[in-house]
């Protein structure tokens, strides 16, 4: 993956490249944009993550007034497990959009200061985006296929021919 993202750092003859007003403005209108979403991101995280924080203790009730039995301990043990899987995947989303802001602020400060080093880490920060949200994309697809061959195979056991 990384000899793919340095073969066109190192492509000689990329230096008839210009930067036009118009791609600077183009610039600036993407950068609001996600700055929009980054913020829209990070507000999303904290939601969920204090309804998180609000589900567990009323799980923990409900469980302690249900009474003590097999089944509302495994309850309880894959409600904590659930819980720190959400809170880990919580983190995930996090740095997406974390990324995601850090392009966008970068890129806002290039034009401003005409800076090389702030438009070279804003899209440095663009490539973490998208390669962590396509990591996160990767697994999900990974999570459900494995989901779909369990159910297909508890499914095909239980079938009568």
């Amino acid at each position: 993956m990384e000899i793919l993202d340095n073969q066109y750092a190192e492509t000689p003859g990329n230096e008839s490249l210009r930067v036009t007003t118009e791609m600077k403005r183009d610039w600036l209108i993407t950068s609001k944009w996600a700055i929009f979403f980054a913020v829209l991101g990070f507000i999303g995280v904290g939601i969920f993550v204090l309804a998180l924080l609000f589900i567990l203790p009323m799980m923990k009730m409900a469980m302690s007034l249900a009474g003590q039995s097999e089944i509302m301990e495994f309850f309880e043990s894959a409600g904590i497990l659930a819980a720190v899987v959400v809170l880990l995947l919580m983190g995930l989303i996090f740095f997406i959009h974390l990324f995601h802001y850090r392009f966008a602020t970068g890129i806002q400060r290039a034009m401003q200061y005409e800076s090389q080093e702030s438009f070279e880490n804003a899209w440095r920060n663009l490539k973490l985006h998208f390669r962590l949200f396509g990591i996160m994309i990767i697994a999900y697809m990974a999570f459900y296929l494995i989901l779909l061959i369990y159910v297909g195979s508890m499914a095909a056991s239980r079938s009568e021919f």
